[in-house]
């Protein structure tokens, strides 16, 4: 099972590290606006592939939440897309980036999340 997260550009609004991070994502910029919420848990697919949980959470020839293998956590679907984060079963987290999936490493996840909860 792969759990999809979506920017949720309703909290984004006035960020500029968020909004750079869907424009030209990082895996930094793409942790940071996660530790701070600015994701939401859209999707969970039936599968452990990165490829296949990206194709099925698209509308494509219909609307994504109507897959067999994807259990839709949202309302609103939007096709998932580049800055869009996808997490395993191992809690690793992919951005998905322009060209494939880029891992989110560990220590980035832990750093940003200490960082955002000094913050507040």
């Amino acid at each position: 099972m792969l759990k999809v997260y979506q920017l949720n550009f309703d909290r984004c609004q006035g960020d500029d590290h968020v909004q750079l991070a869907f424009m030209d994502p990082t895996p930094l910029k793409a942790a940071k606006a996660f530790a701070e919420g600015k994701y939401d848990h859209v999707a969970t697919v039936d599968t452990l592939d990165l490829d296949v949980a990206f194709q099925q959470t698209n509308h494509i020839s219909h609307a994504w939440t109507e897959n067999d293998d994807v259990e839709a956590h949202t309302d609103r679907p939007r096709s998932t897309s580049v800055g869009d984060i996808i997490v395993d079963v191992n809690d690793d987290s992919y951005l998905i980036a322009p060209i494939g999936f880029e891992r989110i490493p560990e220590t980035v996840v832990r750093i940003t999340q200490r960082m955002f909860n000094k913050e507040n």
